[in-house]
Formats: structure tokens, C-alpha cells, sequence
């Protein structure tokens, strides 16, 4: 007979291998992974309430994590199927212009309800109602304008109907907000998605109103499911989360997202995201240099000496994208010394860009010479003069204009008594900003120029862009795949900078190849966006980047490239295509293989998994076979144990009480 405790122990041994195996499955993937994201206003305070139809204070990356449109944007102006698997277009009757979609079968939303062409009209029921067309709302790009219907066709076909020919139309549908897909699930009985804080919004014809009720929940198709905000006094989770409001001394901790396992474009390969906040860019440098945080993504995460600092240690690695859009500084034509044409030439030859670049922003980045890079569409356009740093021509262009330096070579200008005084409005919180308002402001001293800096929260800030209260104010054009129709659109929008900048710009000037007035310019966008002729529309294209180049609007410091730190227990990591698409679902732990590289593996498993499953096995095998000899022996009555034994203890047994506790402990 063999012992109990033979076939107890071996038992045991055996239970240990297969949770060796169990665990090889659980535990490839299986870890979260910790990010400090860029935020629209500097370092990441919060997600908000995730709303997929609103703005402000939604931030672009989570809800792009969440959320997901008909069509994607692939860089360089490709157009890839997202939610629509393919599309065709047509001229239809009386001069309109129809896209038909058929859209991706047997995808699901986050709550298991499924994707459907009746789901897509809801959405776009909500965001395109009558009464939120307007500028305040969806009306600041072009394309709620142009879509007169859509409908649908069958369960996958999807018609949207546009009132004229649109070339920007499938580039705009890939935008992060605000026509990216909700769950039918998640939308209000009696009233429209468009966020509780908007309120009941009447057309301006009081024609139509919108019931602002707000979604229900987060629910997306996207990789990544919302499950928790943990704040400094609780734990905010799928249910609130769209109606949480903070309190006053409530601070966001860390915000929870898992991987999505049923993502129609392949399951993350890790377990999900954990997103922090740092109160500092010192913080985020340190969580780095430890070990608790793993990305650190985008240039308003962490200051460019601090990137530098990051190049230096050894358990991380650094990258940096291609250009993405561009910095600049809007300079207001229409607002005390800066109406004046040669005022405004003399900020934008007075300025040293490429000193600002090399000691603010680690000289990771081009020196721009236009709004636009020369890469986009459209931008490929010779523009004079070069807008470059020349100290002794500003210094002419001012002494031309009348503004006089004091007789001791130093000090403010004036003229007619007025100084040459400027407000420099930017966001406090953002530490680029900080450090290139610096600079602008020594560079303009030397000529003569006082500049009073304005630090500002981003609701202040944005109100006095908007009230064009300001001289010199901060921007970035909108980058892929807003540039540059989109961001050239949002000129005539007065919620921007731009609108308020340019309303000094005149038709009178001589010397100038397109004199143009506000009103002129913001025909000549209108007219571009539906040129169908490609020859007419980039001789368009010229003429609208040539007025503001030579009416000195917006001072281009430099093309702007995203940065990103990786701990080295990841890889995967590649670049999104604009400024704020965090393709975070690529990263993987270091050393296991990606879904990509590992087609042929019918069973899905990563090679990681693949290697455990395989050690466990050989061990337990290995188990089986020794308690197969130790049986054997026991069979033969040359126990491998007995000679082992104490030899008091040698042809006694063990009693029954022991045995059991053996067995119980294994």
C-alpha cells in the first residue's frame, strides 16, 4: 500500500504545477500600466465627465481611449476605417453630395449592447439637433453646416447627405469630438447628450430647443473601458462619473480605465491604465525615476530640462515625434500698439526663436517660419518676407513708425505720449508657456518694448482671448487632422484668439500681394472649403496664407513635436498621428510578443505565455513521472523514503490523526 503522505505530497506537487500553469495564463497582460498624460491645460487634473458629445473640461485623450468615429485619421491625410469598415462616394440629386458607409459588423460597446447603423443615427441625432448649430456649440467647424440628413439603409448601411460637395468631410468625421459613437444604452429618454451644464439651448430662430440631459454613462466601442476616479474623499465610479461634480477642496487622485477584451481592433495587452496626477513636473520626473510611473506623455507632462534629465537614466527610454502643429503667438491687429502693421513686424523680426527653442524647449524643435509646416496640404507656399530674427530691422520698422527710445538708448518707447506697453496673456499652469513668455519679454526690452505678463487660468484666459483682451496671447494650430481647413475655419468663429486678432487686419495697405480685410479673409476660408477643382483651391490656399503672413498676425516660433518617457519594462510604444491620440493599447510588457508578430499562434497566446506554459508543463510531467517511481517502489517494498527514517521510528507507523494533518496542510 503506499503511505498517504506519499500520495498527499505528490498531490501537492502536483496542485503547485497546475497553479504554475493557471498562473502563466492570468499573468501575461495581466498588469496595469501607470500614465501621466499632456492635458489641454498643462499637467492632468481630471477627465471630467467623459462626455463624447461635449468639450471642456472632457479631456481629448481619455475620451479617445473611450469613444470612437466612422473613420480614423492614419497621418499625412489618409483616412482609415474605424467604426465604417468602407465607404463610397457620390454626387446625388439637386447638387448633393452623399457618403454611403458600411459600417463594422459584430462590434459591441463597452455594456454589450451592439453597433448598428440605427445606433449611429442616434448619435448623430444628438450632436447635429437644430438647435445646437450654432457657433457656441457644434458650429465651429464646417461640417455641421454642410450635412443636411443622414439615414439609414440597413443594420450596417449608413447614407449621410451633405449640401454640396465637402472634400474636408471624412477628414472631420475622424475628429476626437464631437461625433464619436455613444451607446444608444447610455443616451437619455427625454432629452439630447449635449452636457447638463449647457441647459436647455434654443435655436436661434426658436425653432427647435435642445434639452441638455446629458449620456447616462461613458460607454464607448473604443480599447479602453472607464471603471473608476479616485479623488483625495472618494472613489467616483461608472455610474456617477457623468454627474460627479467636485467639491471645492476635492482633488483627482488617479483615474482607472481596463482594457477593453472584446475591442474589435484586438484586446490591449496588459490588464489597463492608471492615470495620475503630479502636483509638479519635479513629481513626475521622480515617479519616473522609481519606478511608479510608467509613460509620461506629451510636452505639458514634464518640462524639457526634465526630458533632458530623463535621457540620463538608465531605466528609461525617450522619444520624440515628428512635427505635429505649431507653436505661435497671436498678435492682436486690432488692440492698442499691435494695430499698428509695424509694430506687429517688429515683435516678429525682434524675437530670437531658435535661442527660445534651445533653452525652453531642449531644442527638440523646428524653428517655423509660417503658421502652417509646408508639409500639410495645401501649405507648400513661398511666403515674404521670411519671418525670421533680424534685431536691426525692428529696431527701423519701430524708429519708421514714430515710437521713440528714451535719449539714454534704454528703457520704454512712446509715442504721442503713449508707451509701447503690452499685455502677454498665457496659461499659468503650463511651464512652457511660462518659459517662453520669458523670453519674449527680455527679447522685446531690448527694443524697446514693455511687456507686462498676464498669467491666467484656462477659463480666464480663454475669456480674454475671446473678448480680444490682450496684445500678445499663446496658441498652437490644431495640427493632423485639423490642419490646416479646420483651424483656418475656426478663424471666424469668435471663441478663439484668431476671430478677435484679426479684426484689424486691412484691405488699404499698400505693398501688399493680398490685401485683405477681416471680412475678406473669412469669405475667402468659406469659398475654399467648397472648391472641388483642385488647382482653384490651392491658388485659394495661397491667397488666405499669404494675408496673414504679410499682416503679421501670428508670430510662428516653432513646430511643435510631442516627447515621450517609457520605463524599459515596456514596449510597443509608438507615437499617435496629432497632439493628443495616445495609442497606449500598443504597449506591451518588455519581451512579450505582440499580437502582430505572433499571427500564426492559433491558440492567441503571447510567446511569454507560450514559454511559461511550457516550463510548467516539463515540471509537472517531471512530478508525475517521480510519483510513478515512488509508487513502484513502494510496490516492490523498497520504499525511496524508508531508509530516511530515524531509526527509532523504523517499521512503525503513522497513526491516522497524523496522517490527516499531513494531508490537510499539503
Amino acid at each position: 500500500m503506499v503511505p498517504r503522505t506519499l500520495v498527499s505530497a505528490s498531490k501537492a506537487a502536483i496542485i503547485t504545477v497546475t497553479l504554475m500553469i493557471s498562473s502563466s495564463f492570468a499573468d501575461q497582460g495581466a498588469e496595469m500600466i501607470s500614465i501621466s498624460p499632456s492635458a489641454q491645460t498643462g499637467l492632468f487634473n481630471s477627465v471630467g465627465p467623459l462626455s463624447p458629445h461635449g468639450y471642456r473640461p472632457n479631456e481629448f485623450f481619455s475620451n479617445n481611449w473611450i469613444y470612437e468615429g466612422l473613420t480614423s485619421y492614419g497621418g499625412n491625410g489618409e483616412i482609415l476605417p474605424a467604426l465604417a469598415s468602407s465607404w463610397t462616394e457620390r454626387d446625388g440629386p439637386n447638387g448633393t453630395y452623399i457618403i454611403s458607409f458600411t459600417l463594422r459588423k459584430d462590434v459591441k460597446f463597452h455594456d454589450g449592447t451592439p453597433w448598428n447603423a440605427e445606433v449611429a443615427a442616434a448619435n448623430f441625432d444628438n450632436v447635429l439637433a437644430k438647435a445646437l448649430l450654432s457657433e457656441d456649440y457644434h458650429g465651429w467647424y464646417d461640417l455641421p453646416s454642410r450635412l443636411t440628413s443622414w439615414e439609414v439603409k440597413d443594420e450596417f448601411a449608413f447614407d449621410l447627405v451633405f449640401n454640396s460637395p465637402y472634400y474636408p468631410a471624412l477628414q472631420e468625421l475622424t475628429y476626437i469630438r464631437p461625433l464619436r459613437m455613444l451607446s444608444k444604452a447610455q443616451m437619455p429618454e427625454n432629452g439630447n447628450t449635449c452636457p447638463r451644464t449647457w441647459g436647455t439651448v434654443e435655436a436661434a430662430d426658436g425653432s427647435a430647443e435642445a434639452i441638455c440631459e446629458g449620456h447616462i454613462s461613458p460607454i464607448g466601442t473604443g480599447p479602453y473601458v472607464f471603471v473608476q476616479t479616485i479623488t483625495n474623499k472618494r472613489v467616483i465610479g461608472l455610474s456617477e462619473v457623468a454627474i460627479a461634480e467636485l467639491e471645492d477642496d476635492e482633488v483627482v487622485q488617479e483615474v482607472h480605465f481596463d482594457a477593453n477584451p472584446h475591442y474589435w481592433g484586438g484586446k490591449p495587452e496588459h490588464a489597463g491604465l492608471i492615470v495620475r496626477r503630479y502636483n509638479t513636473h519635479e513629481d513626475v520626473l521622480n515617479a519616473l525615476s522609481v519606478g511608479s510611473l510608467d509613460v509620461a506623455y506629451g510636452t505639458a507632462s514634464m518640462t524639457a530640462g526634465d526630458f533632458k534629465e530623463a535621457t540620463k537614466l538608465s531605466n528609461l527610454e525617450t522619444f520624440i515625434s515628428p512635427p505635429l502643429n505649431t507653436r505661435l503667438v497671436v498678435i492682436n491687429s486690432a488692440n492698442g500698439p499691435t494695430s499698428s502693421l509695424s509694430v506687429r513686424k517688429a515683435i516678429v523680426h525682434g524675437i530670437n526663436k531658435a535661442s527660445m527653442i534651445s533653452n525652453d524647449l531642449g531644442g527638440i524643435e523646428e524653428v517655423a517660419h509660417s503658421v502652417f509646416s509646408r508639409n500639410l496640404p495645401y501649405c507648400d507656399v513661398d511666403l515674404f518676407p521670411l519671418m525670421d530674427f533680424d534685431f536691426e530691422k525692428a529696431k527701423l520698422l519701430l524708429d519708421a513708425d514714430g515710437w521713440v527710445m528714451p535719449a539714454n538708448g534704454t528703457g520704454i518707447r512712446s509715442k504721442n505720449g503713449t508707451l509701447l506697453s503690452l499685455e502677454f496673456i498665457y496659461v499659468k499652469d503650463d511651464a512652457v508657456q511660462k518659459a517662453l513668455e520669458d523670453d519674449v519679454r527680455k527679447d522685446l526690452a531690448e527694443l524697446g518694448i514693455d511687456v507686462v505678463a498676464v498669467p491666467l487660468p484656462k477659463d480666464d484666459w480663454n475669456s480674454r482671448a475671446q473678448n480680444g483682451d490682450f496684445s500678445l496671447a499663446f496658441s498652437e494650430s490644431w495640427g493632423s487632422p485639423y490642419d490646416p481647413h479646420s483651424f483656418a475655419a475656426s478663424w471666424r468663429v469668435p471663441d478663439e484668439a484668431s476671430f478677435a486678432a484679426q479684426q484689424g487686419m486691412r484691405n488699404d495697405i499698400e505693398g501688399l500681394a493680398e490685401p485683405m480685410n477681416k471680412t475678406e479673409l473669412d469669405e475667402t476660408i468659406s469659398r475654399v472649403l467648397l472648391t472641388e477643382n483642385i488647382e482653384e483651391r490651392t491658388e485659394l490656399w495661397k491667397k488666405i496664407l499669404t494675408a496673414i503672413h504679410e499682416q503679421a498676425i501670428y508670430l510662428p516660433i516653432s513646430y511643435l513635436a510631442n516627447t515621450a518617457v517609457i520605463n524599459r519594462r515596456l514596449d510597443g510604444f509608438e507615437f499617435g498621428k496629432s497632439q493628443f491620440d495616445i495609442p497606449a493599447h500598443k504597449l506591451r510588457l518588455a519581451g512579450q510578443m505582440s499580437a502582430t508578430n505572433n499571427e500564426n499562434n492559433s491558440s492567441g497566446l503571447s510567446g511569454g505565455a507560450i514559454a511559461g506554459i511550457a516550463i510548467a508543463s516539463c515540471l509537472a510531467l517531471a512530478a508525475l513521472v517521480a510519483l510513478a517511481v515512488l509508487i513502484a517502489r513502494e510496490k516492490r517494498g523498497s520504499p525511496v523514503f524508508a531508509p530516511l527514517l530515524p531509526k527509532q521510528q523504523q517499521g512503525s507507523s503513522i497513526g491516522l490523526d497524523d496522517e490527516n494533518e499531513v494531508a490537510d496542510k499539503a
